[in-house]
């Protein structure tokens, strides 16, 4: 698994996600932004940021 991966399923599961859903949230935030995604494959912290960006709009 990529370090930008990991990093975006950790943080989902600080925010309460499953694994299972953390998973399908990286999926469908990976569907939307594919080429800046893949240039961060090995920043961990990106896929921090990416999830905390993700999950800001649950509150919307």
């Amino acid at each position: 698994m990529s370090k930008f991966n990991e990093g975006f399923i950790s943080t989902m599961k600080s925010k309460g996600c499953t694994d299972e859903d953390a998973k399908a949230e990286l999926e469908g935030y990976r569907s939307i932004l594919k080429d800046e995604v893949d240039e961060m494959e090995n920043d961990y912290e990106a896929g921090c940021d990416a999830a905390r960006e993700a999950a800001s709009y649950w509150d919307e």
